[in-house]
């Protein structure tokens, strides 16, 4: 009985895979360079990219541009419909959470945040762009947008620190419920310059409106991970 050959890319992507899993490289560990792994397993760059690309999908390595490839670490399980800040869930995980704030500023609404904020064109808008971290590693691009007009002062807030906390606490926010859509994309520009990708590279967006007890939404949010970095985990009672 004739065996089947496999592809080289595919032998040198389980050799790297064994590697790891042998943890002779650990988590956030930097690969040697392609051109000295190709030299020792005495192949070309171009099927040595075949394989990390492939190592890279199934999200157990990671790049960042110019500085090159990484074992990844484990993932942060996320619930994205539950009202647990990033600070929180990434600490319970046994990972050290850091937020970077990037933008702070007040906008006038776009069509678009309009009528997700169910108000007029034009109306204030305060918007927030953060870069969230895990064990000093960029994973998550937020930007946030939030009605002016419900939380006078917004910007005197530490928003280094959690949001959700701050909205509770300062301004007596109820939150009642969540509306969550999720899709893979490809980061572009600052996103992709933010997360250390290079532009194209995949990405998970996930998309918030946040509701108070009044119904009306008074948060929006637009997530933008690195794919590798975490996995949706939900509980539904039946």
């Amino acid at each position: 009985m004739s065996t089947i050959k496999l592809p080289q890319f595919v032998i040198i992507r389980n050799y790297l895979e064994q590697m790891i899993a042998a943890k002779r490289m650990g988590p956030n560990a930097k690969l040697p360079s392609e051109r000295v792994i190709a030299t020792e397993l005495n192949t070309t760059r171009v099927t040595l990219r075949e394989a990390l690309k492939q190592l890279e999908a199934e999200g157990i390595i990671y790049r960042q541009d110019r500085r090159g490839w990484f074992v990844t670490p484990h993932r942060i399980s996320y619930d994205p419909t539950k009202q647990i800040g990033f600070m929180d869930y990434v600490k319970a995980q046994g990972s050290q959470p850091k937020t970077k704030v990037i933008e702070i500023d007040i906008i006038k609404a776009t069509t678009e945040l309009a009528d997700i904020f169910n108000i007029d064109e034009h109306m204030q808008v305060f918007r927030l762009r953060r870069i969230r971290f895990i064990d000093n590693r960029e994973v998550l691009y937020e930007q946030i947008y939030l009605r002016a007009d419900f939380f006078p002062e917004l910007e005197k807030i530490d928003f280094s620190h959690s949001l959700t906390t701050a909205l509770k606490n300062k301004y007596g926010t109820r939150f009642s419920k969540q509306h969550v859509v999720s899709h893979l994309i490809t980061l572009q520009n600052a996103v992709a310059k933010a997360l250390l990708v290079v532009s194209g590279a995949p990405g998970l967006c996930i998309k918030r409106k946040i509701y108070d007890d009044q119904e009306r939404v008074f948060e929006y949010d637009e997530e933008y991970w690195r794919p590798e970095a975490c996995q949706l985990q939900m509980s539904i009672n039946l």
